[in-house]
């Protein structure tokens, strides 16, 4: 994730999405005004560990007030029913565990990580470390730590609240955390594929379909929230040891439209982007970020799935994706992966999703849960699934569920 745009001193995360409203309100944009719906977090209770940090969850999961009448739910689908025919979500800690999002002792996360060996260390970004750990409870996890730096609380605090808001059978779990100690820290499932980019060569067409169909299902379902994540990237997609079922990580960036609509503020324009280079969409020099900036950071990902190329690439001086695989609204053929073994009717399906996410002008460009119900989209997802069922022998993380009642499932 990278920031750009005019530096000025200690400046807040706060005020930048305050300034960013207020580009969105001068440009005729307005918020989403989808309802948040029900947050999907228990009652804190630090029976497992004692209490650590001075900052407790209320019940609602966020730090604070929350709306009355929440209750705990379950795995559920971007229309908000319980996934019971398709894909079955991999959850560590069950739907009525008391202690989701516990607060954990620093010492006891610091010692299960060898005191931050190098050994332990299984990723890094700008934000924060993540390392390989033991936990008697859980068994292996990844603990998130965040560096020690202006911001970076904000982003702990942003990722933390997201995480224990957004439960969904694709959106990666959280475990507990820990906030008094040199950093603050988030414990998470491990994902033992690693990132998308990292293990997209491993991948044939169809487990790369299944994928971002899961991908799909969840920004669909942040979107149907009114959450955006604004910085979905391949690096943030997460798989598991058999590359057929994903999670979408690291929410360091985002943001509650929601709980921010009808917020005043008196900052000017500073031209402030937040993003990732090739990811991010072009109309976000104007205007702030919506569910179409995520769109077009997914349609980037859909490009990659594609052509096996990422999204910004420095070998070739910063060339980006979305200008080399489509011209003048096509996708470029001669760029699909061979290692893929895509069959020309799927790729050219696959193109034709990617160039609808990813068209220059935001009013054209698709919505991901008008992706999620394009009938063209559910049958090559339904395709992908059943081709990849019968290579593995058994049913695929990313089944369609028969009852018909969501796309993309």
């Amino acid at each position: 994730m990278v920031i750009f745009g005019i530096t000025q001193p200690q400046r807040k995360r706060d005020d930048i999405d305050d300034e960013e409203e207020q580009r969105g309100k001068a440009a005729g944009v307005q918020p989403l005004a989808t309802e948040i719906g029900v947050r999907g977090a228990s009652q804190t209770n630090a029976a497992a560990y004692p209490k650590s940090g001075n900052r407790q969850l209320n019940s609602q999961g966020s730090f604070g007030s929350g709306s009355s009448g929440s209750q705990p739910v379950g795995a559920r689908l971007s229309n908000g029913s319980t996934d019971s025919k398709g894909a079955k979500p991999m959850i560590v800690v069950a739907s009525n565990d008391a202690n989701r999002g516990a607060s954990l002792p620093y010492d006891v996360l610091a010692a299960a990580c060898n005191d931050w060996a190098d050994n332990r260390r299984i990723g890094s970004g700008g934000a924060a470390t993540v390392y390989r750990a033991e936990l008697p409870r859980y068994g292996t996890v990844a603990v998130k730590r965040f560096h020690p730096k202006d911001g970076s609380s904000r982003e702990w605090t942003r990722e933390l609240e997201a995480l224990i808001q957004c439960r969904h059978p694709h959106i990666l779990e959280i475990i507990g955390h820990a906030d008094e100690g040199p950093e603050n820290l988030i414990v998470m499932p491990l994902m033992e594929g690693g990132t998308l980019c990292e293990s997209l060569h491993k991948m044939m067409w169809s487990s790369r379909v299944v994928d971002m169909g899961q991908v799909v299902r969840a920004l669909s379902f942040l979107h149907g929230k009114g959450i955006l994540h604004r910085d979905v990237k391949s690096s943030n997609i997460l798989l598991d040891a058999s590359l057929r079922y994903t999670r979408l990580a690291d929410f360091g960036l985002a943001k509650d439209q929601v709980s921010r609509a009808g917020k005043q503020t008196s900052h000017g324009t500073t031209g402030v982007v937040m993003g990732s280079p090739g990811y991010m969409a072009p109309e976000l020099m104007m205007r702030p970020a919506n569910e179409k900036t995520d769109a077009y950071a997914a349609g980037v990902v859909f490009l990659e799935i594609l052509t096996g190329l990422p999204a910004w690439d420095m070998d070739e001086n910063g060339a980006v994706l979305t200008d080399r695989a489509v011209i003048d609204g096509s996708f470029v053929d001669s760029c699909i992966d061979p290692n893929a073994s895509w069959p020309l009717d799927e790729s050219a399906a696959c193109g034709k999703q990617a160039t609808a996410l990813t068209l220059f002008d935001p009013s054209s460009r698709k919505t991901l849960a008008a992706l999620e119900q394009d009938p063209a989209y559910v049958l090559q997802l339904e395709r992908a699934v059943r081709f990849d069922s019968e290579r593995f022998g058994h049913p695929s993380f990313g089944a369609v569920p028969s009852s018909g009642s969501s796309a993309g499932r």
